[in-house]
């Protein structure tokens, strides 16, 4: 016979629940370092090996990416770890009466949470005495306008323009988010200053980096503007690419970098007239696809690129999207595929069911506009069947929808362009994606109606060569790239009117 008190302990057993227990807040410290083989500071160094003990275990991550020695080693230093002791071994031969500087740069981190050392400096001398020379600054992007986060700032005793593509920096520092750098403990003498978007992390440069102008420094000597930096396109080839298309009728090539004289283009050995984005970097060609495969020859300069194009049309064959919109005077209707003709009397605009007579109905490539008066604003659409053709001969189905009337935006831009012998380019953005360019000789005032709503910017940059595109700086002709000016960005919203004063640089 089973006694009572031991089925209520099964019971209770079995109703117990199994809760995790709490290990405190989470650790978001750095390791510490607790003692160190060598004081930093120390002057008289003879040694090329160095010992670091930590309060708790630690690990290694990116080593030869993050670990900053400054003079700047051949060989790339060795960071060995055993638990809470860690082993820093420098392969090159000390440089006499020199003051090393060694940054962690986040390598070392604890192994429990991956928190990393960031700021820590350690410093030693070969010398009788630590260097004290100092020098800083900020590096910016010149495409974005954003400060460069982790750019190199790279020091050369050589007054060689070519040091950058064959050696490595005698010092070097990183920036910032805000991209701010700092040299400290420098030796007081002049260098030559490259700032350096290092993808490959090389510490050279190298084509598609991007690159300052060198800039001649003292030590101890105030940086007074914030250098920037701008693509290196130095003895790059065009590289163009087919893109994948997205529609019947559109063939887009993109280019690595702008187009500097116009190609020409053929398909199926007929030459071809072509659109170029307002970046040039990508050709647009739009046409009536008539079979699934054509070939595609680009020539740009003496280079000749082949490429075959192949879009099945069969994916394509099936009714035209279509989606209606009002405003004031107008009605929009936009297409998903490029239009190829319209029946203007097959697209009825109605006030309820009384036919509102339109004042002109055209096209585009995505959209058909009707305009109509300002007093007679139509409430209701109706397309009958085969009122729009596309690009590869879909017609549209029957189509009604109810209007509702959208106030779309207006903006005046007025440009104010204080130095008048120069001629600029305007780019509109609407978030990122660039909405409208033009070029603009001395002063002008433009209006761009029917903005839609969001957030917009400008960009104006100074032509300096007139080619109607943005050109790069060159860092061995000593040329700085074409200035931009950014505005900030502005909302535009129903109803809204703008005015914008953008004066130039």
């Amino acid at each position: 016979m089973i006694k009572p008190y031991f089925l209520l302990c099964c019971i209770l057993i079995s109703c117990a629940s199994v809760q995790t227990l709490s290990g405190g807040d989470k650790d978001t410290a750095a390791p510490r370092i607790i003692k160190t083989s060598i004081d930093s500071g120390a002057t008289s160094v003879s040694v090329s090996q160095f010992r670091f003990i930590f309060d708790e275990n630690i690990t290694t991550t990116k080593v030869n990416e993050l670990l900053i020695v400054s003079p700047t080693q051949k060989q790339n230093p060795v960071l060995d770890v055993k638990g809470k002791e860690l082993t820093l071994s420098l392969k090159d031969t000390l440089l006499p009466n020199t003051t090393y500087t060694v940054k962690f740069n986040g390598c070392v981190l604890d192994v429990n949470e991956n928190n990393p050392i960031l700021d820590y400096s350690y410093l030693f001398s070969t010398g009788l005495y630590l260097d004290s020379g100092k020098l800083s600054g900020h590096i910016k992007d010149i495409t974005t306008n954003l400060p460069c986060n982790t750019c190199n700032v790279q020091l050369y005793t050589s007054n060689s323009d070519s040091v950058i593509i064959k050696h490595k920096p005698d010092y070097l520092t990183k920036t910032n988010e805000t991209g701010y750098f700092q040299f400290n403990n420098l030796p007081t003498r002049n260098f030559k200053l490259v700032a350096l978007k290092d993808v490959n992390k090389n510490l050279m440069l190298d084509n598609n980096e991007l690159v300052s102008l060198a800039t001649e420094i003292y030590t101890d000597k105030i940086i007074p503007d914030t250098i920037n930096i701008f693509p290196f396109y130095h003895y790059v080839d065009y590289k163009p690419s087919l893109l994948h298309p997205k529609e019947p009728g559109v063939l887009r090539i993109a280019i690595n970098k702008p187009l500097k004289h116009i190609g020409h283009l053929y398909i199926d050995d007929s030459l071809k007239d072509y659109q170029l984005s307002p970046s040039k970097d990508t050709i647009n060609y739009y046409y009536q696809p008539t079979k699934d495969t054509s070939s595609v020859l680009l020539t740009i300069d003496t280079n000749q690129f082949l490429f075959t194009y192949v879009n099945p049309l069969s994916q394509y064959i099936k009714p035209i999207r279509l989606i209606a919109s009002n405003s004031n005077d107008l009605t929009i209707i936009n297409s998903n595929y490029r239009i190829k003709g319209i029946d203007k009397n097959k697209i009825l605009i109605l006030i309820d069911s009384n036919v509102v007579s339109a004042t002109d109905i055209y096209h585009n490539d995505y959209q058909v506009i009707i305009k109509h008066p300002l007093n007679l604003i139509p409430n209701k659409i109706e397309i009958q069947e085969s009122g729009i053709t596309d690009i590869i001969g879909n017609k549209n189905v029957d189509y009604n929808q109810a209007l509702l009337l959208q106030e779309l935006t207006n903006t005046n831009l007025n440009l104010t362009i204080n130095i008048d012998t120069n001629n600029y380019i305007l780019h509109l953005y609407k978030g990122n994606s660039l909405y409208k360019t033009e070029y603009i000789k001395f002063s002008k005032n433009l209006t761009i109606n029917n903005l839609p709503q969001g957030t917009y910017s400008c960009q104006l940059i100074k032509d300096l060569n007139n080619n109607q595109i943005w050109d790069t700086g060159d860092y061995f002709g000593h040329i700085n790239p074409e200035p931009i000016l950014f505005t900030e960005p502005f909302d535009m919203r129903q109803n809204w009117d703008k005015t914008l004063i953008i004066n130039s640089l």
